[in-house]
């Protein structure tokens, strides 16, 4: 005759069970730390996104006056003023319209960019002008992790001859 195992409550022994969560551990060893970096990538992207959408803007504005927008009125400063950090805790900067627009008889350097970022977002902006609106700095800065070690990427557009030529620069580490 041969021997058969019956199984009376039809459960796991202790052994499959240790070996389902031994697998689970390995499968989130390897995943968490994928993930993170998955999120910082997306954080970085937001930096190099906008600055394409302000270099566009800056190379339509000067296809159509031959000239950077150079007006002093929002430029310079970072937009927000206030660290990402300090305003919410999600560590992201709150959108406001009433930052990025000035009025009609002073509108800010971003009017005439056309840029507004009307999500919430971790990066602070600056646009200055240079060489009486033949150049432009733009600068993204931003704290991803609220340690006061800031990642700034910025495009520079200058005039090279009859062209307009634009250089990118990225933090050698981004937080």
């Amino acid at each position: 005759m041969r021997a058969s195992r019956q199984v009376q409550d039809g459960g796991f022994t202790l052994i499959e069970l240790m070996i389902v969560v031994a697998i689970i551990g390995i499968l989130a060893a390897v995943a968490i730390p994928q993930f993170l970096d998955q999120m910082k990538d997306a954080k970085k992207n937001e930096a190099e996104i906008s600055l394409d959408a302000i270099e566009k803007g800056a190379a339509t504005l000067y296809a159509r006056n031959g000239s950077f927008p150079s007006q002093d009125v929002g430029a310079g400063a970072l937009v927000p003023d206030m660290s990402c950090c300090e305003q919410s805790k999600d560590r992201r900067c709150v959108p406001s319209a009433a930052i990025w627009h000035g009025d009609d008889d002073n509108p800010s350097v971003w009017d005439d960019l056309n840029f507004e970022l009307t999500q919430p977002h971790f990066y602070r902006y600056q646009y200055d002008a240079t060489d009486g609106g033949k150049g432009f700095v733009a600068q993204a800065v931003g704290d991803l992790d609220c340690d006061n070690d800031l990642a700034i990427y910025s495009v520079i557009g200058e005039l090279s001859g009859d062209s307009m030529t634009y250089r990118h620069t990225k933090p050698a580490r981004a937080d």
